[in-house]
């Protein structure tokens, strides 16, 4: 019974992937069309759009790939590459305004000759096993920096609004990180959807064990140990317990997806597989309640101590951005913006769609068309002084950024996490790091 299930299941995905393909095969014949009736055309007014990807062929991935031309920023670390997971599903879950969101981002790295990749995660083939789309984008980015095309990778969620043209990557990156992620302001959880990494094999490594334990623990350790030879004492040595081994099913217990399991991989690598704090929040991991913020800000708690000490950690070479520091903060912050905003999370139509944030303007024409711009659309509008034409406001007076800081702080009081700091009243210029860190506050 067990293996009619198994061969069930493979039949469920193997049509699940030729009816992707039949999409996307479909959706690039009528980009095609559409782009030889009506090149570059606003859509009508009325109802809108269906959206939908760009896509083409491109080493038998499904992707949108836009090179990296002279830019704007220094770049002093080499060639960096933003990546975007997202598929058609996901442009319908995000609205019909989903386009908005990357084509402001291949404006930006237009402008400042960074490569953007917008690719369905299983577009490659080794990543098409991954039922969950968290966990098949980690893939992704561990194939796609395989490929040797960028010395770094910044991955953002396909929900992320960049809100300023003129902030460069670059400052974000600490010379001797290979991985940087960033606290969220109202939780302090690390998170998952947006984080730059190196090409290194410091870096791969780390992501194959992120991958590994995020499927673990969502199909059974014992399932996952089997087709990965010497895993359990190699990739997952330090999370499992012995009563976990022999579990065929999944840990029943609310992870945030891929954002818990990150909290374990990099306790491991800055502290080491044997360290008891890290088994002591594995305990708290595996035992998580289902669908209970509770027992997961618990979780938080634990792993908290680490992370509350200095944000770079040199033997490790990972750099974990503050809170309210980092390269982003979610929507809910607050729907107006400030001069220190890179990114804004979450601009999805069931929260806060692109609508709110964006303003039609003359210097982005692919606002409300439902497809991705040509690069010679960017070309001609993405030029040194171009930023996002927003409809949100400007958090301009000292009225406005008080209330701007106490929303921060009633955010970050309000979840019982442990993770520093929970007081905004310093920001923007609150202390990034102590001078015995070896990182200069920016």
């Amino acid at each position: 019974q067990q293996q009619q299930q198994q061969a069930h299941q493979q039949q469920v995905q193997q049509a699940q992937l030729q009816q992707l393909q039949a999409q996307v095969q479909q959706l690039m014949q009528q980009q095609k069309q559409t782009e030889q009736d009506q090149p570059d055309q606003q859509p009508k007014q009325g109802k809108d759009p269906k959206p939908s990807l760009q896509t083409k062929q491109h080493k038998q991935n499904t992707t949108t790939t836009l090179p990296a031309p002279p830019g704007v920023c220094p770049q002093k670390y080499g060639k960096i590459g933003i990546f975007v997971a997202a598929n058609d599903a996901l442009a319908k879950n995000l609205g019909p305004s989903f386009s908005d969101v990357p084509n402001t981002l291949a404006c930006y790295a237009t402008l400042h000759g960074y490569e953007l990749v917008v690719r369905d995660p299983r577009a490659y083939p080794e990543c098409e096993k991954y039922t969950s789309f968290m966990f098949a984008r980690i893939c992704a980015v561990l194939l796609y920096l395989e490929e040797g095309t960028v010395d770094w990778v910044f991955h953002v969620d396909a929900d992320e609004l960049i809100v300023h043209g003129s902030k460069c990557i670059e400052d974000f990156i600490h010379p001797e990180a290979h991985l940087i992620f960033q606290h969220r302001v109202a939780s302090g959880e690390l998170a998952a959807g947006a984080y730059l990494a190196r090409k290194s094999d410091r870096t791969i490594a780390f992501l194959k064990r992120w991958l590994l334990l995020s499927l673990a623990a969502d199909t059974g350790f014992a399932h996952v140990a089997s087709p990965h030879p010497g895993a359990r004492s190699e990739v997952l040595a330090g999370f499992l317990q012995p009563e976990l081994l022999q579990k065929p099913g999944p840990i029943k217990g609310w992870r945030n997806g891929d954002n818990g399991a990150l909290h374990l991989v990099l306790i491991a690598l800055i502290k080491g597989d044997n360290d008891p704090l890290l088994l002591q929040c594995a305990t708290k991991y595996h035992h998580l309640a289902a669908f209970n913020i509770q027992t997961y800000d618990a979780f938080l708690a634990c792993v908290a101590p680490v992370f509350n000490t200095c944000p770079f950690f040199p033997e490790a070479k990972v750099l974990v951005l503050p809170r309210g520091q980092g390269f982003g903060r979610d929507f809910d912050v607050s729907l107006d913006y400030t001069a220190h905003d890179f990114f804004v999370h979450g601009i999805k139509t069931k929260y806060s769609p692109p609508s709110a944030w964006l303003a039609p303007h003359e210097s982005q024409p692919w606002i409300g068309t439902g497809k991705m711009a040509s690069q010679e659309v960017l070309n001609q509008h993405c030029k040194p002084g171009w930023t996002p034409a927003m409809k949100a406001n400007l958090v301009s007076t000292e009225a406005q950024m008080q209330k701007y800081k106490q929303s921060m702080t009633k955010l970050g009081q309000a979840r019982r996490t442990g993770m520093l700091p929970v007081d905004f009243a310093c920001w923007p210029n609150c202390p990034v790091v102590t001078s015995d860190c070896g990182l200069q506050a920016r």
